[in-house]
């Protein structure tokens, strides 16, 4: 990717992830971090994800935080972003949408329409094939893919992604909702 060359922000959220089958398809592209995007809920096809926006909800209702989804963030340029487009079938099985990641950004999400998943299972957690987990303090040597949050009791602490051997042993399985509404398993404090 030259440096005069237009780039693109694309958030990641299932098989184009570090260590997932289509991961190779963002070859060239600078891995940006763990993030996450708000306004869409994610369902389980089978062997991969799919992601759907979720209407806003009524401005007389009682305030609910937008589903989030978690992922990785990308700088793709335009022959990147073209492969992407190909890879997700733009524009029949996915679009290509505009949507903020929780810090405001707008970056670039592929998406399904909501009556492709409406009797899917969601991801839970909106996390494909890891599990966010909530350490209430910084761990000695904490991991640099940790996500800062910030829990609905005020309390501060990090987020790690941990696959299904990694969950082994980690502790209790408490559930904790955090200040965007997104649910974490807590290690080392009390849940809700």
């Amino acid at each position: 990717m030259s440096s005069a060359d237009p780039t693109h922000l694309v958030f990641v959220y299932g098989t184009l992830k570090r260590g997932q089958a289509n991961h190779h398809w963002l070859v060239g592209a600078e891995a940006l971090g763990r993030t996450r995007l708000q306004g869409m809920a994610m369902h389980n096809l089978g062997p991969y994800p799919m992601a759907v926006p979720v209407p806003a909800p009524a401005t007389d209702s009682p305030t609910t935080p937008p589903p989030l989804l978690h992922g990785e963030l990308y700088r793709v340029d335009a022959a990147g972003l073209a492969r992407l487009d190909l890879l997700e079938d733009v524009p029949n099985e996915y679009q290509r949408l505009r949507r903020p990641l929780v810090n405001g950004q707008e970056v670039w999400v592929y998406a399904g329409e909501p009556e492709q998943a409406a009797h899917l299972p969601p991801v839970p957690f909106g996390d494909w094939g890891t599990t966010p987990v909530f350490f209430p303090r910084e761990v000695e040597g904490a991991n640099p893919e940790a996500v800062p949050a910030q829990r609905d009791d005020g309390q501060w602490g990090v987020v790690m992604h941990l696959g299904p051997e990694e969950l082994e042993g980690v502790g209790e399985e408490l559930v904790v909702t955090g200040v965007f509404g997104e649910r974490f398993w807590v290690v080392g404090g009390e849940g809700d």
